[in-house]
């Protein structure tokens, strides 16, 4: 018995695309609003409170370990 595997149309390939894409830019955006709040508070001198990191560090985890398992370790 032969291994059948759909073939995708070129639009199913294009939405495909559009999803990896919209998957790898959420981790980009996550990291860039981290740096972005990095940048701000050392720029007014004022050290990250508790709470806020507490935050920031779950929110990297997650975008981490949500990279890693769907793109492995190059993302």
């Amino acid at each position: 018995m032969a291994n059948k595997q759909k073939q995708l149309t070129p639009f199913e390939i294009a939405e495909y695309k559009r999803q990896e894409g919209a998957k790898r830019l959420a981790g980009i955006i996550v990291t860039t609003a981290w740096i972005q709040r990095i940048r701000q508070l050392k720029h007014a001198r004022m050290p990250m409170n508790r709470e806020e990191k507490a935050e920031w560090d779950m929110m990297l985890m997650q975008v981490i370990q949500k990279q890693t398992q769907h793109f492995g370790y190059d993302a």
